[in-house]
């Protein structure tokens, strides 16, 4: 048998299986040959057994592996050559108690692949993936740490992973600040944010289908209630109880603008409907409608009741001679006229009303040295014009960004009226006036 030291100067290439085997006179002593080669070339050949290689084909390295190459790729590569055999690196830990960590590249069967195993070989799978679908499977939970762009440096990003029940559980850092989550499209822009406070903001529409509906939790949280749904029907329901609560923000101060209860009552900011009666909720302090939104017709079984109540009034007094004559001459005023906007609308199908103008019976008031607008019967309005500032909207994968913008929602106007039972009674004094100069005459 030629001696180890024989192969000492020779390259590595050169010690091939059939010269191993010839040298050493036909016998199998490779393992002995790699094994004092190893050993030959250790950085410290004094050490006792810093490398070895033993009869069943293990090796145990004192040292790092490390391959260093100037061109081409470097790599290490456990080969097998049975079927359905499998390829694995074992990494165990220096200190007792410490688990082995296996990577095992599993056989050619069904559901092989890589995977990740704790206590060796046959121990726990931590990961794999699946040779023909490429699934990825964990076993536990899911947690990323670093920075990505929005996220703060050297933070960590959260844990995905499956409560006892099988849901999805994606937990936050608790270091953070601002949005624990943030669902993104693919442009970056934010689709859902949920804020460490259960907040959710959404970048578009909140849209369910028909029969579904909008849940919260009950305040004694043991069971949801439904509180917007859409029906079979197509129509949107909102739910509540006992009672259905809405409500402003002005700048932080909230207000309550309308109550539903459980009895079909609504009581509005300044108003309140019972029963089907609406009423104010103070008395004398509020009109129903306005000089620029007013109503276009009332329907009523029997007319207006005004309030007429002696102890509420001064004393009545008489009609001054100048008033009796403008009142007579507002009498002969009365005549028929069409609106412009119903001429315009029916044409000549626009109906005749009966009245007078305001602007007329100014002119006769102010002809016989009264001062019109001191008299309740006169009414004039004017409004200045309104807008509403919208704010600017993000895009969207199903709409475009919109920039912010003004909308104008009155413009400025102004307006004659009559309170037409005080103008009658006016007229009326005159007109006794005038019978009882007939009855003296």
């Amino acid at each position: 048998m030629t001696t180890i030291q024989n192969y000492a100067n020779k390259p590595i290439a050169e010690l091939s299986d059939t010269v191993l085997i010839q040298e050493a006179g036909g016998g199998d002593y490779r393992h002995e040959v790699l094994s004092a080669l190893l050993t030959l070339f250790s950085a410290t050949p004094a050490a006792a057994s810093v490398t070895t290689l033993d009869a069943s084909g293990d090796a145990t390295f004192g040292g790092n592996v490390t391959q260093e190459r100037t061109t081409g790729d470097a790599g290490l590569t456990v080969k097998t050559n049975g079927a359905n055999q499998s390829a694995y690196i074992t990494l165990v830990g220096q200190n007792a108690g410490d688990s082995d960590i296996s990577l095992v590249s599993e056989g050619a069967g069904l559901g092989s692949g890589f995977s990740i195993r704790r206590g060796g070989f046959t121990g726990t799978e931590l990961f794999n993936i699946e040779r023909a679908s490429g699934n990825a499977t964990f076993n536990g939970a899911i947690r990323a740490a670093g920075a990505f762009p929005g996220h703060p440096s050297g933070l960590s990003l959260g844990t995905i992973f499956w409560d006892a029940t099988g849901g999805l559980v994606l937990s936050g850092d608790e270091g953070s600040s601002g949005d624990t989550h943030r669902f993104t499209n693919k442009t970056g822009g934010t689709t859902l944010s949920l804020s460490q406070t259960g907040n959710a903001t959404f970048g578009g529409d909140i849209m369910y289908p028909n029969n579904k509906s909008i849940e919260a939790r009950n305040a004694a949280n043991t069971a949801n209630r439904s509180i917007l749904t859409r029906n079979a029907n197509d129509q949107t329901v909102i739910r509540g109880g006992p009672d259905i609560i809405f409500q402003t923000n002005d700048e932080g101060a909230v207000a309550t603008a309308l109550v539903l209860d459980d009895n079909q009552n609504a009581t509005f900011t300044n108003a309140v409907a019972t029963g089907g009666t609406i009423a104010p909720l103070l008395d004398a302090n509020f009109s129903n409608g306005t000089a620029s939104l007013r109503w276009t017709t009332i329907y009523a079984t029997t007319g207006t009741i005004n309030t007429s109540d002696a102890r509420e009034k001064t004393e009545v007094v008489w009609l001054t001679p100048d008033e009796l004559q403008a009142s007579k001459l507002l009498g002969k005023e009365i005549g028929t006229y069409k609106w412009l906007s119903a001429i315009e609308a029916k044409g000549d199908e626009a109906r005749k009303h009966i009245g007078i103008t305001v602007q007329r019976a100014i002119e006769i008031m102010e002809s016989c040295g009264l001062a019109p607008f001191e008299y309740g019967f006169i009414c004039y309005d004017e409004w200045e014009d309104e807008f509403v500032e919208h704010e600017a909207v993000e895009a969207t994968e199903s709409s475009e960004a919109v920039e912010a913008w003004t909308e104008q929602v009155q413009w400025a106007g102004s307006r004659y009226g009559f309170r037409y039972a005080e103008l009658l009674a006016f007229i009326a004094a005159g007109i006794n006036a005038r019978i009882e100069a007939l009855e003296n005459a």
